[in-house]
C-alpha cells in the first residue's frame, strides 16, 4: 500500500471540490429549468382556462339563439296554418286534415271489405 502524501490528499480535495461545484451548478440549472417549466405550464393552463371560459359563454349565446329560433319556427308554423284574423285553420290545413281522415277511413273500409270478402 502506498501512503498518500499531503500533496496527493490536497489534489484529491481540490478535485472533489470542483466536482461538488459542478454538481451544485447542475442543481441550480435544473432548478431554473423547473421554475421556467412551471411558469410556462402555468401560463398554458391559464390560456386554456380563458379559452374554455370564452367557449362556454359562446355556447350559452348559441343556446339562447337556438331557443329563439325554435320559438320563431313554431310561431311561423302556426301562422302558416292558421288565419290570423279568425284564428281558424286555413284551407291548406283543413284539406290536410280531411285528406288524412278520408285516406285513413278508406284504408279501414278496404280492410273491412277484404275481411268480409273471404266469406
Amino acid at each position: 500500500m502506498e501512503i498518500e502524501t499531503n500533496d496527493d490528499l490536497k489534489k484529491q480535495i481540490i478535485i472533489l471540490k470542483k466536482k461538488l461545484e459542478r454538481c451544485e451548478q447542475s442543481r441550480r440549472l435544473i432548478e431554473k429549468a423547473k421554475d421556467h417549466y412551471d411558469l410556462v405550464n402555468r401560463s398554458s393552463i391559464e390560456k386554456l382556462d380563458a379559452q374554455k371560459n370564452l367557449l362556454d359563454s359562446k355556447n350559452k349565446e348559441l343556446d339562447i339563439i337556438r331557443l329563439e329560433l325554435i320559438s320563431n319556427n313554431l310561431a311561423l308554423e302556426e301562422s302558416s296554418i292558421m288565419d290570423s284574423l279568425t284564428q281558424i285553420y286555413n284551407r291548406r290545413k283543413i284539406s290536410e286534415i280531411l285528406n288524412g281522415g278520408i285516406f285513413a277511413g278508406a284504408a279501414v273500409r278496404e280492410n273491412f271489405l277484404c275481411d268480409f270478402s273471404r266469406y
